[in-house]
């Protein structure tokens, strides 16, 4: 596996969402046809308070260093609560991503046991740098597979780039 092929990949989809009350990893994800929208992965823990609050959130460019700093009704977010993922939808502006939205698997597709996996983000632990953690998928031993649904879509299986 080719760990820095996958990064330079993965990282201009990649950014940090803010709260008032924290920060999380997205990427964008999907766009509409005329590019004008775009949605951008994360976790729903990241988003769901300044949601629920009307609260505003920052999205933080890394690859550009652009910022979108979003009022309440300059979004649309949907939620997930069963998989804790969220889709924030944004006027694109000037936040400027690559032509092509990332591929990703079907979420009925599943990765084994044993697969390799990184993950790009902004973690608690290094809060203003985008970090790679490598892995390998492991689970309990009554489960041979972990279905895309189960994935937090905070963090980018890079393996689904290949």
């Amino acid at each position: 596996m080719n760990w820095n092929a996958m990064v330079e990949k993965i990282t201009p989809f990649v950014v940090k969402v803010e709260t008032p009350s924290g920060h999380g990893t997205g990427f964008a994800c999907l766009y509409n046809e005329d590019r004008r929208f775009c949605g951008i992965a994360t976790a729903r823990h990241v988003v769901a308070h300044a949601d629920e609050w009307q609260q505003p959130i920052r999205i933080r460019h890394h690859s550009t260093n652009t910022v979108a700093f979003l009022k309440e009704g300059e979004r649309v977010i949907f939620l997930d609560p069963a998989t804790d993922s969220a889709v924030l939808l944004i006027d694109t502006g000037k936040l400027q991503f690559p032509e092509i939205p990332i591929p990703l698997l079907p979420v009925t597709a599943s990765l084994a046991i044993g697969t390799d996996v990184g993950w790009v983000g902004f973690p608690a632990v290094a809060p203003y740098s985008l970090c790679f953690f490598p892995g390998t998928l492991a689970l309990g031993k009554n489960t041979p597979t972990l279905s895309m649904e189960s994935l937090l879509t905070a963090l980018v299986v890079v393996r689904l780039c290949t």
